[in-house]
């Protein structure tokens, strides 16, 4: 993004959030019912920090009424508790999940479980180990009745093992939970809590495929639901992930969305803490009401301050980013057209080899009196010309099988007169092969990476891949794409 864009947005920024912030500070003409309708409205258009404003407003004005809507008290309690935990402001998350659950467990309300559940999350977050277990038993006390209690259950455990115990236990139980969304027709949001964990938990342990597979449908759900909070989140997921598996393009565009959706969240999680302590100035007489009205204007000159450092930081980061980008890419370019000219060379020397079999075995042996001995130069002029070694099962015996030998002799040639191991000579080859295999668009152009694998004798591509790199200094991806291209920087 240019400049000029990048500060014409922060502008529409500042702007949006003190037109809102001052709207929500002074207007007391507002009922305590409208403050607490405007502020589920808020939510609904993804304007967190109004919604904050409204509801600590609401909350003020009927806490201690006893007149007040007491449905409206829980949700409102609720609804902060959200929007706190979102940000990880967990202190305050927990102080209105309580007051929730405390007015909800007095009246019996059914929204008790969901309120527990969540507080139950909020003292995991927090290592309160005990507090943790105590929600989790005063969940299964809960009666059978509600068909969302094994769900609650599960996520609970999961988030416990998550924390406390075992992050294999931890992936199973969330997974327990998404399938008792599937089996007991639950709303399908329930399932953005098992999809987005699982995500973040596969990307920790490096099985990016798995984690590619939750964040796409955490990302399914949150456009179905066009729920801003979840939306950020899957965009960013699905950035690192595309960065980690080399598919640039679907990374920049990812990480476009990313910025344009987490612009408009960006002033919320910077004045969550001024929203806490607002709430607390809004408990004193009428008299701090004008102290709140000079914190919004330091607030403001704060959150300007902030964005124009944040923008020279982005914009420095940008740039560096730029730059060892264009210069990795000049790096591999070069390992590319280096390893490229290697398998022209070997290709013609297989044409020579397959001409003049005689002549190129007479200068072997010339080359090789005086450095490698009558058997490893047998075993070089196999490798050159057969494809054993694409045997998944191919193996020292069976090499020692080709040549009539034993394997320990075998064994000590290689290691004394070609100076590495069987394994890495076997290597060497396959990844030769490989090479050659991955530049011929003619025969292997719709062939994958696991199939190229395969065709030279890796039963793990995993295997393949490491043993690639080592070699070339490329994995097997970039260098296929890099073969496609084959144009210059």
């Amino acid at each position: 993004m240019q400049l000029k864009t990048l500060i014409s947005l922060i502008f529409v920024i500042v702007m949006v959030w003190s037109n809102t912030w001052g709207q929500t500070m002074i207007d007391d003409e507002i009922t305590a019912e409208e403050h607490y309708q405007l502020g589920l409205d808020a939510i609904k258009r993804n304007e967190q920090v109004a919604a904050i404003c409204h509801l600590l407003q609401y909350l003020r004005l009927d806490e201690n009424n006893p007149d007040a809507e007491t449905d409206h008290l829980i949700i409102a309690q609720k609804r902060l508790g959200n929007l706190y935990l979102f940000y990880n402001d967990l202190a305050s998350a927990l102080r209105y999940y309580e007051n929730g659950y405390k007015l909800a467990h007095e009246l019996g309300d059914r929204k008790e479980l969901g309120i527990l559940y969540n507080l139950g999350v909020v003292h995991c977050l927090m290592h309160h180990r005990e507090e943790t277990l105590r929600c989790d038993s005063l969940i299964r006390a809960y009666p059978d009745i509600d068909p969302t209690r094994p769900y609650y259950l599960m996520i609970q455990e999961a988030y416990f093992e998550k924390e406390f115990g075992s992050k294999i236990n931890a992936i199973e139980a969330f997974k327990r939970a998404k399938a008792e969304v599937i089996n007991s027709h639950l709303d399908i949001r329930y399932l953005s809590t098992p999809y987005s964990e699982l995500t973040e938990m596969y990307q920790a342990q490096h099985q990016f495929d798995s984690a590619l597979h939750y964040a796409l449908l955490y990302h399914e759900i949150a456009e179905e639901g066009k729920v801003h909070n979840m939306l950020v989140d899957s965009h960013k997921y699905l950035m690192q992930l595309y960065t980690l598996k080399g598919e640039y393009d679907s990374a920049a565009y990812h990480q476009k969305m990313y910025v344009v959706l987490s612009d408009s969240l960006m002033k919320t999680s910077t004045f969550l803490e001024a929203t806490s302590n607002w709430n607390d100035l809004l408990r004193q007489d009428s008299k701090q009401r004008i102290h709140g009205l000079e914190s919004k204007i330091s607030l403001q000159k704060v959150l300007l301050w902030g964005l124009t450092a944040i923008l020279i930081l982005a914009l420095g980061i940008t740039w560096l980013i730029y730059r060892q980008k264009l210069s990795l890419r000049q790096k591999n370019k070069e390992i590319y057209e280096r390893n490229r000219e290697l398998v022209d060379m070997e290709r013609r020397r297989e044409i020579a080899n397959a001409a003049h079999p005689e002549e190129e075995e007479s200068r072997e042996r010339q080359k090789s009196d005086e450095a490698i001995s009558d058997l490893s130069r047998r075993i070089i002029r196999l490798m050159d010309t057969t494809e054993e070694y694409c045997n998944p099962d191919f193996s020292l015996q069976s090499l020692a099988q080709l040549l009539n030998t034993n394997t320990k002799y075998l064994s000590q040639a290689i290691n004394d007169c070609l100076g590495q191991n069987f394994r890495s000579l076997v290597n060497e080859y396959r990844v030769k092969k490989a090479r050659q295999r991955l530049t011929d668009e003619a025969a292997y152009a719709n062939y994958t990476i696991q199939a190229i694998a395969e065709s030279v004798g890796y039963k793990s591509s995993a295997n393949f891949i490491a043993a690639f790199k080592k070699i070339t200094g490329l994995t097997p991806a970039y260098y296929q794409k890099m073969a496609k291209e084959d144009i210059p920087v």
